[in-house]
């Protein structure tokens, strides 16, 4: 047993070794360059008629700012660090809201369900999505027939097992998910410096890149707006119903008051005095409230005014839109660049495989 030599290496590689190895290795390449030219050759060509096969990308580009009023302590430090070009984190935070905001499925099926004119007349955004890209085709599994799919309404609280398969897929294709937003039809970014936002779409149609951009600008800007000033929303309409049935019992008292005083015209009685200086308390009273309540309500609309931050569209996408595709010398070079790292790694593997078999004759 001791007599017998072991089937592997016990000791390092040393720098000559290294040396030799590579030496071999670089043989090889020179040994081969013309097949793993020919091969980037091949390759280039392949990635040619690729990419000028696949129809043209349609690119829509939609910029646009926050204007966020804040409180007059932070305008302060705003005004401070505007002084040095730098945002404050407040307005950075808001400007994430507004993108995260933008690529979940809320706006997302607030937007394409929006309806366009299409050469089949007026239809949904997501309908014209799925007609393109054949994706009705796409979801039909053999537990789920998807042919000729189309949704028929917007309502998504009754939405079935399909719609929401639907959904769920469209969402995905035009935002990506948290994870992973690559090959999205939507992109959303900002600059770091100018704080100016944008909502890019790239697909193959037209239609889609045009309208979905501004859909779900316009999707993003209503519900952004709507939650921002939700809370005072919602106490400017107490409000005002409360002023609104004020102003109802004052307008019973003032007629009543009116009645008494023609049925008391010339003549004198206590009992009526009595009644008509108890209406006009209670007039006098109401009057009080109402002047409050319409302070108040000055106030909270002021508030919202003032408060209410605006998406301000900067440049909106125009017919027709650009076309993006990949050049020929792009599109030839990424062809050539994949041909090489190819032939090299099938020439290394190659001589790594001789190496081995070399190791195993020798031991």
């Amino acid at each position: 047993m001791d007599n017998q030599k072991k089937s592997y290496r016990t000791d390092e590689l040393t720098l000559g070794e290294v040396i030799d190895i590579g030496g071999l290795y670089l043989k090889g390449i020179q040994k081969n360059i013309f097949r793993i030219l020919i091969l980037s050759g091949i390759c280039a060509l392949a990635s040619f008629f690729y990419y000028h096969s696949k129809p043209p990308l349609y690119k829509a580009r939609l910029s646009f700012m926050l204007n966020d009023d804040e409180s007059s302590q932070m305008s302060n430090v705003s005004a401070i660090l505007g002084q040095f070009g730098l945002p404050i984190m407040n307005q950075r935070i808001n400007i994430s809201k507004v993108l995260e905001l933008s690529l979940s499925r809320k706006i997302i099926q607030n937007a394409i369900f929006n309806k366009i004119e299409t050469l089949d007349g007026s239809d949904f955004i997501a309908n014209h999505i799925i007609k393109v890209y054949s994706l009705d085709d796409e979801w039909t599994t053999e537990t789920r027939d998807m042919s000729e799919f189309r949704f028929f309404h917007a309502n998504v609280d009754s939405f079935g097992l399909k719609e929401n398969v639907a959904l769920r897929a469209l969402a995905k294709m035009i935002a990506g998910t948290p994870a992973n937003r690559q090959n999205a039809l939507l992109e959303s970014d900002y600059g770091q410096n100018t704080t100016i936002m944008s909502f890019v779409t790239h697909s193959e149609d037209e239609a889609i890149s045009y309208y979905l951009t501004k859909a779900v600008f316009d999707a993003t800007s209503d519900f952004y707006v709507e939650k921002s000033i939700e809370t005072q929303a919602v106490t400017y309409k107490v409000l005002s119903t409360k002023r609104d049935s004020l102003l109802e019992e004052y307008n019973k008292l003032e007629s009543v008051y009116t009645s008494l005083s023609d049925r008391s015209s010339g003549l004198f009685s206590n009992k009526m005095d009595i009644k008509k200086d108890r209406a006009r308390s209670e007039m006098l009273q109401l009057s009080s409230g109402l002047a409050k309540l319409e302070e108040q309500l000055s106030l909270v609309s002021f508030g919202i005014e003032n408060n209410t931050p605006i998406l301000q569209v900067i440049d909106s996408p125009i017919l027709p839109l650009e076309e993006v595709r990949t050049g020929r010398i792009k599109s030839i070079l990424i062809g050539l660049g994949f041909g090489l790292l190819l032939g090299f790694c099938v020439v290394i593997f190659f001589e790594f495989s001789k190496l081995l078999k070399q190791e195993s004759l020798d031991q």
